[in-house]
């Protein structure tokens, strides 16, 4: 046991410390806040992860591309957003593909793991949705056009806009659902449970990587006499051994996924009570450097101090998880 502590110990610190020295981030510079808001995620959302796994699940209606298409034009018309679908899809800019690999089961069969990808190919920016025929793919579609509305530099996301890129794609998702909660409800809430049983899983890899990723931002080095001091409640050994379930180097990703369950509810609820917010939520896909950030958290109605943001963003997923769960008992 001893040697296997050390092992993971090296592991870990080769690993943070090559994260916080040689990768990009905002992470390592509000590791409190990012810390403190992956407790409250866990906190929010645990009673989602008692709920029996498929049991909101129905034969849900097959759609053809047409149909789907169609579904999203009325949505972005409503919104009054020009997009042109036909001529993206007809370009291949969007593509509903087919995907061979398959090993996860949502709707009672295999489908692909990958849902949908934003991407670029020899400087063109292009979107792949999973075409399995429900209604699932126009929501994917929605987050990843979501992705293809951010504006880049260089090819590249800002580190600010990375950080919040997922959180607008998922924004952009839950107006869409807003929209077709009538329309197409069973399914809506079918999924909107497996995706907050989604955000649980990678809030709980980053409450369990954090402390050690906090120790190494403090003390340039992780040992069990700091680790313990910094977090009297956490038994070192233990906490290094839950990390062995984890792969260290998607930690920036994970906080992103983390972080878009907060913000999208928060900017959601902003966009109901006032549709003019929308223009907001657009002007977040430009560019923004560190000297606009503390700007644009404040043109969204965040305080710019940690302890108020993160307080307000928990709100928001807490009030968003409390109606799922209502809706849910009214159909049980």
């Amino acid at each position: 046991m001893e040697e296997e502590i050390k092992s993971l110990e090296e592991r870990v610190i080769n690993v943070i410390r090559d994260y916080v020295n040689e990768h990009d981030s905002l992470v390592p510079l509000n590791v409190q806040l990012f810390g403190n808001l992956a407790d409250g995620i866990c906190d929010i959302l645990s009673p989602i992860m008692d709920f029996k796994t498929g049991e909101e699940y129905k034969e849900f209606p097959i759609y053809s591309v047409f149909e789907r298409i169609e579904f999203l034009k009325r949505f972005y018309k409503s919104i009054n957003i020009n997009i042109d679908l036909d001529d993206l899809i007809s370009k291949g800019i969007i593509d509903f593909v087919k995907d061979d690999y398959v090993n996860e089961s949502i709707y009672g069969k295999q489908i692909p793991r990958r849902y949908g990808h934003s991407y670029r190919k020899n400087g063109t920016k292009l979107v792949d949705v999973i075409n399995t025929g429900y209604f699932q793919d126009t929501i994917i579609a929605v987050h990843e056009i979501g992705h293809h509305m951010d504006e880049v530099i260089n090819y590249e996301r800002w580190l600010f806009n990375s950080l919040i890129t997922e959180g607008l794609a998922e924004t952009w998702s839950l107006i869409y659902k807003d929209f077709y909660k009538n329309e197409h409800r069973d399914e809506i809430n079918y999924l909107n449970i497996n995706r907050l049983r989604y955000f649980y899983e990678e809030a709980k890899y980053v409450r369990d990587t954090i402390p050690f990723l906090f120790v190494y931002t403090k003390y340039s080095t992780i040992d069990k006499e700091k680790f313990e001091k910094e977090f009297e409640g956490i038994n070192y050994e233990e906490a290094l051994v839950r990390l062995k379930k984890y792969n260290p180097n998607w930690f920036d990703s994970k906080v992103e996924y983390m972080f878009s369950s907060v913000l999208s509810c928060y900017l959601f609820y902003k966009y109901k009570e006032n549709e003019k917010f929308l223009q907001k939520i657009i002007d977040l896909h430009k560019p923004i450097d560190f000297k606009e950030m503390e700007k644009a958290i404040k043109s969204i109605g965040l305080d710019s101090s940690f302890e108020s943001a993160g307080n307000a963003l928990l709100e928001s997923l807490k009030r968003y998880t409390d109606e799922l769960i209502n809706e849910r008992e009214r159909r049980m």
